[in-house]
């Protein structure tokens, strides 16, 4: 048995997933949360598999659910609808992540890329790899003019 957690504020998209990924991952249980409110994270009695988790409704929540999960070895994936803010995806990317999906993904690759994760892998979605990709060329140019130490170039 595959045991999920879904951490989304919006009521239709977190129960679509848990129908869709109940139907096709076999022997799978899901449990969604409009808050992490609903759950006090101390006192959960069964730990999940996975956590999936919408970065959007809360920065600080994110991190806590983020934090509290990984310190128990359990994988974290971040399903967003929203990549623009360059700096808490940055942030969210140091964070002991397995993935971070996008809403907008296809089912059929949502489905292939979070069976990945189930099974130990990891992914990041291209848009958000886009993100990394500028912050690093950004850090090299400023780097190569002298602007910032290597250090420095790293660090959001």
């Amino acid at each position: 048995m595959i045991n999920l957690f879904v951490y989304d504020t919006q009521l239709t998209y977190r129960e679509g997933v848990k129908r869709l990924l109940e139907i096709k991952i076999p022997d799978c249980k899901v449990e969604v949360f409009g808050d992490i409110d609903e759950i006090e994270l101390k006192e959960v009695d069964r730990l999940p598999d996975l956590v999936i988790v919408d970065p959007t409704f809360c920065y600080e929540k994110t991190v806590r659910i983020i934090d509290f999960y990984a310190e128990k070895g359990i994988k974290v994936v971040l399903l967003s609808s929203y990549e623009k803010d360059r700096e808490i995806v940055l942030t969210l990317l140091q964070k002991d992540i397995s993935g971070y999906l996008v809403k907008t993904m296809n089912t059929t690759d949502l489905l292939k890329y979070l069976k990945t994760i189930i099974n130990g892998g990891r992914y990041i979605h291209p848009i958000v790899a886009n993100v990394l990709l500028d912050f690093f060329r950004t850090s090299n140019r400023a780097q190569s003019k002298g602007v910032m130490g290597t250090k420095q170039a790293l660090t959001i």
